[in-house]
């Protein structure tokens, strides 16, 4: 659950960002509230989610203390200024480590996952010009330098210099084409394991 309000925070900085091209340094929206110390301080967002779930008991305090043993969250206390004076706030912030376990205990969506294993359409689109072109060598001037770094020897290795002119395919991206178009010819074969 602070996995995705970590996310929610995350995505409304990249709208601010296109809306307003002004952002909040991480160190300020990674940190959650997870807790007002305060006799009429309602639940925060946190408390609310786990009180749905019917997860929240006094022994959160311990839990929390737990994960951040485990280098999963880092915690802080932290006053706020209020009519009545200082109100303390329990902070949450996952680490590296914890994003990385809730990615990995996310639930699963009931969207198929996308095929990691094919090229975008605009790098595809670049690499069947060099194969479709005569000799199946082609201009470097006709596809753009992003897809050749992309496509060349420090990106997936599917091209190569054919002269200091020309790109050609390499034996990889030969065998990735014929992968791709078999995938494109029969979608709905399985992939062997």
């Amino acid at each position: 659950m602070l996995y995705a309000i970590d996310r929610d925070n995350e995505e409304a900085q990249k709208r601010r960002w296109h809306a307003t091209r002004e952002r909040q340094p991480a160190e300020q929206w990674r940190w959650i509230t997870y807790g007002v110390d305060h006799p009429a301080a309602e639940a925060t967002p946190v408390q609310q989610q786990l009180g749905q779930r019917e997860v929240l008991d006094a022994g959160a305090g311990a839990t929390l203390a737990a994960l951040q043993r485990r280098g999963l969250i880092e915690l802080r206390r932290v006053a706020q200024d209020s009519p009545g004076g200082p109100v303390w706030h329990t902070q949450v912030r996952l680490t590296r480590n914890g994003r990385a376990a809730g990615r990995a205990l996310r639930e699963p969506s009931d969207e198929p996952a996308p095929d990691r294993s094919l090229l975008p359409e605009w790098l595809q689109a670049a690499l069947e010009a060099v194969a479709s072109a005569h000799e199946q060598t082609l201009a470097k001037i006709d596809i753009g330098r992003v897809a050749a770094r992309r496509l060349g020897p420090h990106g997936h290795g599917y091209l190569e210099d054919a002269s200091a002119w020309q790109y050609r395919l390499t034996p990889a991206g030969l065998a990735y084409l014929a992968m791709a178009r078999q995938r494109s010819c029969d979608p709905s074969s399985p992939e062997e394991s």
